[in-house]
């Protein structure tokens, strides 16, 4: 009867142990995965953050381009045209990015930053003078300033 007492608890005590390290292995899995999903996101919102802040900062200054091309007393209709285009192009860019941060991000002020920063860069090219021009640039680049801010809060 001992015998097959001891041979119980035996059996037992291995299948606590295969439970138990199972059970273990199981947690240790999740965490891990958890940690890695987290970590690749916030890599992913930084370079989402970073390429945002450069294409902004990229369209003021092609905006500011566009503007001047079509104020200079020799500016052609060509080189407008051609600054024009790049100008475009550099917003399609900027629009593409603020997106990825809207994706990206599940922080509402984030968004709210970046997308006060993209509508002062959007119409430059519209500013009558250049005082105005200058007064937008300015803005344009506190704005991104404050959405870094934020960003940075949220990738630490």
């Amino acid at each position: 009867m001992q015998v097959v007492f001891a041979a119980l608890i035996a059996v037992a005590g291995t299948l606590l142990g295969s439970l138990t390290t199972f059970l273990f292995q199981r947690w240790t899995v999740t965490r891990t995965e958890s940690f890695t999903r987290t970590e690749r996101l916030r890599q992913e919102r930084m370079k989402a953050y970073s390429a945002f802040a450069g294409a902004v900062l990229d369209l003021r200054t092609k905006q500011g381009a566009r503007w001047g091309a079509k104020r200079r007393a020799d500016a052609s209709p060509e080189a407008y045209a051609e600054a024009k285009a790049v100008q475009n192009l550099s917003r399609a860019t900027a629009w593409q990015a603020l997106c990825l941060v809207r994706l990206l991000t599940d922080d509402d002020e984030a968004v709210r930053l970046a997308s006060a920063a993209m509508e002062l860069a959007a119409d430059i090219h519209t500013l009558a003078t250049l005082e105005e021009l200058d007064k937008r640039m300015g803005e344009v680049r506190q704005a991104i300033d404050r959405f870094i801010d934020r960003a940075a809060l949220l990738v630490r």
